[in-house]
């Protein structure tokens, strides 16, 4: 009532509402509607079409390597995410009147779809994908994750550190992909603590190692986020825990 009141009241006194927002599939079907100029039209329906192809793309990619080992209720939203996103992209081919309907319900399907994954918050097993009410699988004997969508490639020769380091990495890399449960991270990661720990110690003693403290910090930062996924067993935590961790060690093994 007070918003149709309120818009009521602005037109009567001339001034102009905000109108839709051609960057957002909404928007732009709105602007379609509306009349909007043939030209800025083709320009926007061009530009959303260059957006929608990089996010395939991109999706495609992260899914792929991902499909073998996911829950099939995840592939089923991850498949009809991409199709909406595909139909939604040749429909920007001509965005006329007889393809109004078509794009409407292309793009509230490809926003609930994409609204579903980034929610998804079932744990499943890193080793064959099944989700269940065990913490651990009963099938491979690891610890159920909730899957990261969209993982971060990190190539682990990028930099040399330590091999306490090195075998964070290795049992890291095992709890991923479903060969090694979180007790032996959890060990790894102790043994690695008591090291920076020991360093950060020595460092603080000379203020002229302020870098060495920094990236000493940022290190036992990572190493708590990494142990927090015993509570929270968020894989794409476990990515970006061992990212950092990773990126902060090459720094130390620099310094020192």
């Amino acid at each position: 009532m007070a918003a149709g009141f309120l818009d009521n009241l602005v037109t009567s006194l001339g001034g102009a509402k905000e109108g839709p927002d051609p960057n957002r599939l909404e928007g732009l079907l709105e602007c379609a509607r509306s009349g909007m100029a043939p030209d800025e039209l083709q320009a926007r329906t061009k530009s959303m079409r260059a957006r929608l192809r990089r996010a395939l793309a991109e999706r495609e990619a992260s899914a792929a390597p991902l499909r073998d080992q996911l829950h099939p209720g995840l592939n089923g939203i991850i498949e009809r995410n991409l199709q909406s996103c595909q139909d939604l992209i040749e429909l920007l081919a001509d965005l006329s009147p007889p393809h109004y309907d078509d794009y409407q319900a292309a793009a509230a399907e490809f926003l609930e779809t994409s609204r579903r994954l980034a929610e998804w918050s079932t744990p499943m097993c890193p080793g064959c994908g099944s989700a269940g009410p065990e913490r651990k699988c009963p099938e491979c004997r690891v610890e159920r994750l909730i899957p990261d969508l969209e993982p971060t490639a990190l190539e682990f020769e990028q930099g040399q550190v330590s091999p306490e380091v090195a075998a964070v990495h290795q049992a890291y890399t095992g709890v991923i992909s479903g060969q090694a449960d979180l007790a032996t991270l959890v060990q790894t990661l102790q043994d690695v603590e008591f090291t920076f720990l020991e360093a950060r110690t020595v460092a603080e003693a000379d203020p002229d190692r302020e870098p060495l403290q920094e990236q000493l910090a940022t290190a036992l930062e990572a190493i708590d986020r990494l142990l927090a996924v015993e509570q929270n067993r968020q894989a794409r935590e476990l990515n970006a825990g061992w990212a950092q961790l990773f990126r902060a060690a090459v720094a130390i093994q620099k310094l020192l």
